[in-house]
This record gives C-alpha cells, sequence and structure tokens, in this order.
C-alpha cells in the first residue's frame, strides 16, 4: 500500500516524463524541451517528506536532489548530541537532558531513567539525578561528573572545541560504528564538527551561540553550507521559504494534505488578546475552556490560516511557465463529498469567493484546493465522471476564464 507522498510522486513523475518529451517550457522566445533541472517540487516542510519524495522519484528514474538544512540538527544522533551541548549549557533543560542521558556513552536504559524519575516526583530530572547520585547510583554520578567537567571546559572554549573534546574523552563517533548503519551515523556527527567549524568562522563561537545558529537553520532563517545538494543536475525539492526570489519553469506545489498537529494545549498567548488559560477541576479531572481561551485560539487559527495563504501564494508565483498543483488524499470520494456539500448555488451562480468560514474550518490547504476543484468550470466535469456519488447543486452557467486544468484522478488510474 502506497503512502501519500508515494501516490503525489508518482503522479509527479508521470507528468515529468511526459514533459521530457515536449517542447513546452520558454527560452527566450522559443520553447525548448526541458530538463530535469527545470523542474522543482515545494513542499511547506521538507523534515519528513523530502526523502521518500526524492526516494520514489529515482525509482522512476529521475533524479532528485533536496537541502539537509532543516533534517540535518534532527538526525538522532545529531539531535541527541545538541541535546548533550543544551545539557552543558542549561542542566535544567528536562526534555535536553533524558535525550542526553539517552546518549549510547552514558548508558542509561528508558528503565533506569523512570527509576530514577520515580524516586522524587516532584523534583525536576535534574534533581532527581543528583539525588540518585547522591543515593549510590554509580551511572548518576558519573554523568554528572562528566557534563560538569565539559560544563567548566565551555566556559573557556568554542564549540568546535567542546564537540572535539566530547568525541575525544567518550569515544561516541567509534561507539556508533559498532551500530547497524554505523558509518552513516559516524560521518553525520563528523559533520557537525564541521558545522560547528564554520560557525566559529561566522562568529557562532561559544556553545549559546551555536545553539541559537542551530535552531535559525530548524526554523528555515539560514542555510548551512554544504549540506545542500539543490545546485546539483536532477529535480530539485525545496521548501517553499527557500525558494523565495527563485523561479523555475515548472513547479509542483505538494504535501497539501498535511495540516498541524492536534492542538492539546492548556495554555494559549496572543500579542494582542493576551493569556487564554483552560481551567482544570481535580475533582472530576476534567479542564473547561474558558472564554478567554477560545478568543485566543480564535486569533492564533486566523493568524495560522493567513501565514498558509501567503506561503502558498509564495509558491504559486515560483514557475515561470508551468504550475502543478498535486493533492492526494485517503477518501477522495468521501472528501470531495464533503467539500460538494458545503458549497451553495451562489458560488456556482455569482462568482462569489469562498466563505470566510470555510477557509477557517480547513484543516489544510488541500481542503481549499478542493473547494476550487469543484467550483473551476474544467475541474466540476471530470471530478463528476470520475467520482459519481459527488453531487453539485444546480446552478446557472458560471462565466469564468482560466487557462488553469483540473485532473481527477483515481486510486486505480495511478496503478495502471
Amino acid at each position: 500500500e502506497r503512502t501519500v507522498i508515494q501516490v503525489e510522486a508518482d503522479r509527479i513523475a508521470e507528468i515529468i516524463e511526459d514533459m521530457m518529451q515536449k517542447e513546452c517550457i520558454t527560452d527566450g522566445k522559443a520553447l525548448k524541451k526541458p530538463g530535469y533541472n527545470d523542474f522543482c517540487i515545494l513542499l511547506r516542510a521538507t523534515k519528513t517528506s523530502a526523502k521518500p519524495l526524492a526516494d520514489r522519484l529515482f525509482e522512476h528514474g529521475i533524479p532528485a536532489v533536496f537541502s539537509h538544512d532543516e533534517a540535518f540538527f534532527d538526525i538522532p544522533e545529531v539531535s541527541k548530541m545538541m541535546a548533550l551541548l543544551k545539557v552543558i549549557s542549561n542542566p535544567l533543560d528536562d526534555v535536553a537532558l533524558l535525550s542526553a542521558m539517552m546518549n549510547p556513552v552514558f548508558g542509561f536504559s528508558a528503565d533506569h531513567i523512570g527509576i530514577i524519575c520515580s524516586q522524587k516526583k516532584r523534583l525536576s530530572i535534574y534533581a532527581a539525578l543528583c539525588n540518585a547520585a547522591e543515593s549510590g547510583d554509580t551511572k548518576a554520578s558519573d554523568f554528572l561528573a562528566k557534563t560538569a567537567f565539559l560544563r567548566k571546559f565551555s566556559a573557556t572554549h568554542t564549540a568546535r572545541q567542546l564537540i572535539s573534546e566530547i568525541y575525544e574523552k567518550t569515544g561516541l563517533p567509534e561507539v556508533y560504528l559498532t551500530d547497524e548503519d554505523g558509518e552513516r551515523k559516524a560521518k553525520n556527527l563528523k559533520r557537525l564538527l564541521e558545522v560547528a567549524t564554520e560557525c566559529a568562522d561566522g562568529g557562532y563561537e561559544t556553545v549559546y551561540e551555536f545553539l541559537r545558529f542551530a535552531e535559525r537553520v530548524k526554523k528555515g532563517e539560514i542555510k548551512l553550507a554544504g549540506t545542500s545538494d539543490t545546485s546539483a543536475g536532477g529535480v530539485k525539492i525545496m521548501t517553499v521559504h527557500h525558494s523565495k526570489g527563485l523561479q523555475f519553469p515548472v513547479v509542483f506545489m505538494a504535501g497539501l494534505t498535511s495540516g498541524p498537529p492536534i492542538d492539546t494545549e492548556a495554555f494559549k498567548f496572543d500579542q494582542e488578546y493576551g493569556v487564554g488559560l483552560k481551567i482544570y477541576d481535580s475533582k472530576p479531572r476534567t479542564k473547561t475552556v474558558t472564554p478567554m481561551f477560545e478568543a485566543v485560539r480564535q486569533a492564533k487559527k486566523q493568524s495560522d490560516i493567513s501565514e498558509m495563504l501567503r506561503i502558498y501564494y509564495v509558491a504559486a508565483t515560483r514557475p515561470k511557465d508551468n504550475l502543478f498543483i498535486i493533492s492526494a488524499k485517503e477518501g477522495a470520494e468521501k472528501n470531495l463529498s464533503s467539500a460538494a456539500s458545503r458549497l451553495s448555488p451562489d458560488y456556482f451562480s455569482k462568482g462569489e469567493a469562498l466563505d470566510p468560514v470555510l477557509v477557517e474550518d480547513a484543516k489544510n490547504f488541500g481542503e481549499l484546493i478542493n473547494y476550487c476543484a469543484l467550483l473551476h468550470p474544467s475541474g466540476k466535469k471530470p471530478i463528476l465522471n470520475t467520482f459519481r456519488p459527488i453531487k453539485l447543486k444546480e446552478a446557472k452557467k458560471r462565466k469564468f476564464q482560466s487557462r488553469f486544468r483540473m485532473k481527477a484522478l483515481t486510486k486505480q488510474s495511478l496503478t495502471k
């Protein structure tokens, strides 16, 4: 069974293979056949999608390249090392401390950490670790001694020198060599040392400055030198953010059906509305949504939607010649039927813009594309012919001029 990203990759590959046989992109005033580097796939985030997308294109014989910037610091072995640097900078960071303790050179298991934390439930993890060390836990005392030494070392040395010292004292790269795929893991740790060297040359010398640099890379604000392959030949895969200022003959917008994670926060903040809290009642163990919390949540939701529309506007303005919007999701008939049921006849007869309520209720950009596809003259007919259970309300003929064309595909048509 294929994943959504594989379905989208298969469709993109089909389009690329077809276009490679035609003179369909401009070269001055003339038309010419495209090369692989004339194609670009834009995603809102590449961390989880870029590699499987590139791998699937490669299966079709299509070379693809993408930037590793945002994903580099999330590679497990790199992430654990960064967590150790955070602990050296601030031992009270519980999340970083847990991750650092799971580093193979310290020998903590999940069960061992659980026992340490359960001894004094109201203590921070660092305080619980200190308590365990005082009670004779040798692993805890060894961990605290090593991190204390490294903290003192970091006060007079750069982040690059600190990482080098950690590698030398713990033999961490060599430890990873014994793992499955150990060479790749050791190479990633070596690359981290190179990044720290480049940072020192760029003015990010201390541990704190290096950690700030890493956060900016993860947010897409700056790029790492040497981790981007997008200058090489092949279909380029990148975030919309990194595409700003660039243009490509052919652009695909993909990954549109991935939405934000389920919101479980009990605290929200907005610069205009202030703080919103849920009220917790300990007896029935329930949380009550307050009017202020709901107001802040709605404000944040509207801000997130505005940001989403701005991002995809940037994506839609990147192509020189052709733009393809690829949106795949399980249960196409159900999703399109739901979208169709919410469109009134006025949308078709009067050409009205989408109701703000529809826009606000959309879980992702793909849902907005569903509405647009159903309203578009070249989209309505193929969608109705492909997904027969879908019914649209009767409306007068809509006058609408556009160069865009819609094509509805079933799972069966994609597997032929």
